[in-house]
């Protein structure tokens, strides 16, 4: 007895339709899942980033603020609370003059730092980017203040940096004081009364 070959029947049309339809619609659900995946993990990134970089910059301002010999108030400086002017030798075997001004200025979101010679404001280095990040300015909290306490004579200073975490919908405040070690012997507070404009 002969077989009968078995009909090979194929898709109709509607159904070639329905699977690419419902195939297109998985591929773009897992490719914005996926976009979404990947933008969050650059938030993070960045967020970390800025993170680091703002413990960094307190790690060298303590170092600075520990060296210097006169600090200025920062609530008497042009940008109230935003600039902080130090006459310090941070670098003292390794220059010549030892001493040196420097500022740090919160502006347009990062930490910037200058310095120039003492006397000399129009030796001054251009500004240096110190951190990213900081929302200080769109949250009105000036990041630079001396401390009340008179039994600290001017030596302490506030530090309060508000970094931002990825977005403008985190951010996160690294504070700190920090104090002058050598601010106790008097040096002449016109030091570095000149400094240059901003």
């Amino acid at each position: 007895m002969a077989r009968r070959p078995r009909r090979e029947e194929g898709l109709t049309l509607v159904e070639v339709m329905v699977a690419a339809v419902l195939m297109g619609v998985v591929a773009s659900l897992t490719l914005s899942v996926l976009f979404s995946v990947q933008r969050s993990v650059g938030r993070q990134e960045v967020g970390s980033r800025n993170n680091d970089e703002a413990r960094l910059a307190l790690v060298e301002l303590d170092r600075e603020v520990r060296s210097a010999n006169l600090i200025y108030d920062p609530a008497s400086e042009p940008l109230p609370g935003y600039l902080l002017r130090l006459y310090s030798q941070t670098d003292a075997p390794y220059r010549s003059p030892p001493f040196q001004c420097v500022q740090y200025l919160v502006r347009g979101g990062r930490l910037l730092k200058r310095s120039w010679p003492p006397g000399h404001p129009e030796a001054a280095t251009g500004w240096r980017v110190v951190a990213e990040g900081l929302v200080n300015e769109d949250l009105d909290l000036p990041p630079f203040s001396l401390d009340p306490d008179p039994l600290k004579r001017g030596r302490t200073v506030q530090v309060r940096l508000v970094v931002d975490l990825g977005g403008g919908s985190r951010a996160v405040r690294v504070e700190t004081s920090l104090t002058g070690r050598n601010t106790a012997y008097n040096y002449p507070p016109e030091s570095c009364a000149a400094a240059p404009a901003l």
